[in-house]
């Protein structure tokens, strides 16, 4: 049986790799047409549902506009995916369940913050590294500047210590060497 050509061999790979380009391309696609549409959608909503309530400046945090938001931003980014990539036959479905990940989604974050998870404190928040320093899990741990000299004038000390050691062995090895080259003389 004959090998086959290069160029059998390309249309064979390409006839492989054009089709999922075409998905992972069409995936990007589909994916940024549903982010937009949400991320469009909840800010719209939010203002929205902020001005028929009165107060344009009111935090929704953990309200009902939350939930509305998250749910209109879910149900329109639902019905736009739904439309891209399989017409009017998937725009209720999707919406109906992008609707519902929305509402729930929201639910689930709301309850997290009235029960405290993700409340914020009410000081000045510490920087990340020093909160880490302060777990007893953590490998390291923050010291203050006089804590820090200390350690580094033990350590010196040590270092001279060492030193002066090694500076008695080298006179020992010296005298050592002299009675020997001495008595070798003698």
């Amino acid at each position: 049986m004959a090998q086959p050509s290069a160029l059998e061999r390309r249309s064979k790979l390409a006839s492989v790799l054009v089709p999922s380009a075409y998905v992972g391309v069409g995936t990007a696609f589909f994916s940024a047409t549903a982010a937009a549409a949400y991320a469009t959608t909840r800010g719209l909503s939010a203002s929205l549902w902020s001005i028929s309530q009165g107060d344009i400046r009111r935090k929704l945090e953990g309200t009902k506009g939350d939930l509305f938001s998250s749910t209109v931003a879910g149900s329109v980014a639902g019905a736009a995916f739904g439309a891209v990539r399989g017409g009017r036959a998937l725009v209720r479905p999707s919406a109906l369940v992008w609707a519902a990940a929305g509402f729930s989604g929201q639910g689930l974050i709301s309850t997290a913050t009235a029960f405290g998870l993700g409340a914020e404190s009410a000081g000045p928040r510490e920087p990340l590294l020093s909160r880490l320093a302060q777990k007893s899990w953590w490998p390291l741990k923050q010291i203050s500047d006089e804590e820090y000299e200390a350690e580094l004038n033990d350590k010196i000390i040590g270092l001279e210590v060492e030193i002066a050691m090694i500076n008695d062995k080298i006179a020992a090895l010296k005298s050592s060497k002299d009675g020997q080259a001495g008595m070798n003389t003698t």
